[in-house]
C-alpha cells in the first residue's frame, strides 16, 4: 500500500528573515527598553531592525506611517522609532507618550519589531 506522511511547513516569503523572537520590554527612566534575538531563519546577513511604534492618529506630531496593512483599530498609525543593527533599542518616553493603550484584553502598548537584509 501507499505510506502517506504528514508534515507541517510554515511559509515564508523566499529570500525574507523570519521574524525575531525572544522580545524582553523594561521599563526605565529613559522609556521602554526593547530586547530580541535574531530570526531563526534569517535567509542571509541580518543588516538591519526596525521597530515601530502604534500611535493615535490624532497625534499631529507623529510622523507618517510605514504604509503597512495591519488588524489594528482605524484610529491608529505605527511609526519607527529606532532603525539600526542593534538587536535593541529604547524608545523614549516623549514617543511613549503619544502611544496608543490597546484594551483589548489588558492595556498594553503595541510595537512591530521586523529584520532587513
Amino acid at each position: 500500500g501507499v505510506n502517506n506522511k504528514t508534515a507541517a511547513l510554515k511559509v515564508t516569503n523566499p529570500g525574507y528573515p523570519g521574524a525575531p523572537s525572544s522580545i524582553k520590554i523594561t521599563k526605565s527612566s529613559e522609556g521602554a527598553h526593547l530586547s530580541w534575538e535574531p530570526p531563526h531563519c534569517p535567509a542571509g546577513n541580518i543588516l538591519e531592525y526596525s521597530v515601530c511604534l502604534a500611535v493615535r492618529k490624532s497625534n499631529t506630531n507623529a510622523p507618517t506611517t510605514d504604509g503597512s496593512k495591519t488588524n489594528t483599530p482605524a484610529n491608529v498609525a505605527f511609526f519607527r522609532v529606532y532603525c539600526g543593527p542593534a538587536n535593541q533599542a529604547v524608545v523614549l518616553n516623549s514617543s511613549l507618550s503619544a502611544a496608543h493603550i490597546d484594551t483589548t484584553s489588558k492595556p498594553a502598548i503595541i510595537f512591530r519589531i521586523a529584520a532587513k537584509k
